[in-house]
């Protein structure tokens, strides 16, 4: 869980670890453009494959793992004809031109059970990657984060990007290749945001600029967000102030493993 939904279910962040104060991207004030990327719906809709197998489900929900209460379960099937490139895609808005995103996911590899990395990855491949196409559909590539598959632990990945510029559709593809019967990846907590402005390096002799704070809706909390820089501007209950009103800091938590 990160902080963004804290806020949104009124869950207290000291619960869930430290909070500090840094500069940097706020992902806050922006939402998530993936939908059920957390695996938490009673099926993977919006979801959809279009390389499924007759003999057996590729593509699963599971209650294997440390973050919430399902997860994504993706297997192989040797005896598929498009095993070497197997795909669960769900359409996304267009990217802003000239905008920075950031696309992150929860991933670990192992057995059928889990319970160890795969004993032999040569020739297999697996991927959470924004494909971008033009108006007409032809791709222009495939942006994206490279899975370990010989690590059996859950691990976060990220990458930062801007959108092709001859881009003009946008799809999330979540891709397997050359997955065999026995192998299994568990996906979690797939993410995309609009970054937003990181802000200057700090410089001490240059005063801040005034910060614009707008209310942020948040049940249990009193939250505002800098319109300007992204940043969450201050945050309060209503018994402490967690972060005082500040410019270009916000406030992010610790997850714990």
């Amino acid at each position: 869980m990160i902080f963004s939904e804290m806020l949104l279910k009124g869950t207290p962040c000291w619960r869930w670890g430290m909070s500090l104060l840094v500069a940097g991207v706020s992902l806050l004030a922006q939402g998530n453009l993936v939908v059920n990327g957390d695996f938490e719906g009673k099926t993977l809709m919006p979801w959809k494959s279009p390389q499924r197998s007759q003999s057996r489900e590729l593509h699963t929900l599971s209650g294997d793992t440390s973050y919430g209460a399902q997860c994504l379960i993706v297997k192989g099937d040797p005896e598929n004809k498009h095993n070497k490139f197997i795909t669960l895609i769900q359409d996304i808005p267009t990217l802003k031109q000239g905008e920075t995103y950031l696309l992150s996911a929860r991933v670990r590899a192992g057995s059928t059970e889990l319970r160890k990395g795969f004993a032999n990855a040569e020739g297999k491949e697996f991927k959470v990657a924004v494909r971008e196409a033009t108006e007409t559909g032809a791709t222009l590539r495939y942006k994206g984060l490279t899975v370990n598959l010989t690590d059996d632990t859950w691990r976060y990945y990220e990458l930062m990007f801007t959108p092709h510029k001859q881009a003009a559709r946008h799809q999330l593809y979540i891709i397997s290749s050359g997955l065999s019967a026995e192998d299994a990846v568990a996906v979690d907590n797939v993410r995309l945001w609009l970054a937003g402005d990181a802000g200057l390096p700090f410089n001490p002799d240059v005063p801040a600029t005034a910060a614009r704070p707008k209310p942020f809706p948040a049940s249990g909390f009193d939250a505002q967000i800098d319109a300007t820089t992204g940043l969450l501007h201050s945050l309060a209950t209503e018994r402490m102030i967690l972060q005082p009103a500040a410019s270009h800091a916000t406030m992010v938590t610790v997850e714990r493993d």
